[in-house]
């Protein structure tokens, strides 16, 4: 029994932890599809995908918590065996997620370096180009490979260096923007990956952890069952009546509902009780 109050707790406190793992899921997912959608003209869609899906089992998570603390307390086998489907389906989608996002690891920067060359080359006509300007403001990098992609004065000056405007004269920055926002991208996308994998991790955890309460439970239940049955056939073997003892299948009858029969006393008779009374004879005062 101690053992499995001390499995019921940490259930308990696993289901605590499942409601912040839920809403971490939400607000670091939120963040890194912040960065995405803050330079989407450079990133494709596909590493829009995982983001959005650990969204999803984040909002699940606080969902499944409830589960997790109604069932060990209520001991409802329902309630358990509905919290382990629940959690296998969330740890296989959050390890799916996991292997996703590194598959789109290296097929995301193949297709970003081709935006952004498409990209560049408007800018160079243009010069005024919104997302290249505040690109390569945030790495502080000028063009595709560095200053020298710009053949034109006026396109150099929004790769100034504004830390140094009053120098002499302007300084550009010199590194490339293509292999800084690369990394950029594939920071975000290991992220998530990362993410989806110790979502899984903790899964597993919570897995094991109901799995081997649900066995103590069963044998408890099959303990506390025998425990029944023998008191049941004591109390059946010194004659005293089943209907006047609690039958509760989850605990041990301890107190009758009515004193059992004294061994070798007389049974109750007629003259035992009470004769009621008749009216007197007409005629008669009383």
């Amino acid at each position: 029994m101690a053992s499995l109050k001390l499995k019921e707790v940490l259930c308990y406190l696993y289901s605590g932890l499942l409601f912040v793992s839920g809403i971490l899921l939400i607000v670091y997912s939120s963040v890194l599809c912040y960065k995405v959608f803050y330079h989407f003209t450079f990133i494709p869609s596909g590493p829009l995908g995982p983001l959005i899906s650990l969204f999803a089992l984040g909002i699940i998570h606080l969902f499944l918590t409830w589960l997790g603390v109604y069932g060990p307390k209520r001991e409802h086998n329902f309630h358990l065996i509905m919290f382990l489907t629940f959690t296998i389906i969330l740890l296989i989608c959050e390890l799916t997620i996991g292997i996703w996002s590194m598959v789109l690891w290296d097929e995301a920067s193949t297709i970003s370096s081709e935006l952004q060359t498409k990209s560049f080359l408007k800018m160079k006509e243009s010069c005024n180009e919104k997302n290249w300007i505040k690109l390569q403001r945030q790495f502080e990098c000028c063009g595709l490979h560095g200053a020298d992609d710009y053949s034109e004065k006026n396109c150099k000056i929004t790769c100034v260096d504004h830390k140094m405007l009053n120098a002499t004269s302007d300084i550009y920055y010199n590194n490339g923007c293509q292999k800084k926002f690369i990394k950029y991208m594939k920071g975000i996308v290991i992220q998530g990956g990362v993410l989806g994998f110790l979502a899984a991790l903790f899964q597993a955890v919570g897995v094991f952890l109901f799995i081997t309460y649900f066995r103590s439970l069963r044998e408890v239940r099959k303990e506390r069952a025998a425990r029944l049955s023998a008191r049941q056939r004591q109390l059946s073997e010194s004659g005293v009546p089943a209907a006047a003892w609690r039958t509760d299948a989850t605990q041990t009858p301890d107190v009758p509902l009515m004193a059992p029969p004294i061994p070798g006393a007389p049974p109750p008779t007629a003259a035992s009780e009470p004769v009621p009374s008749s009216p007197p004879p007409p005629g008669l005062k009383v």
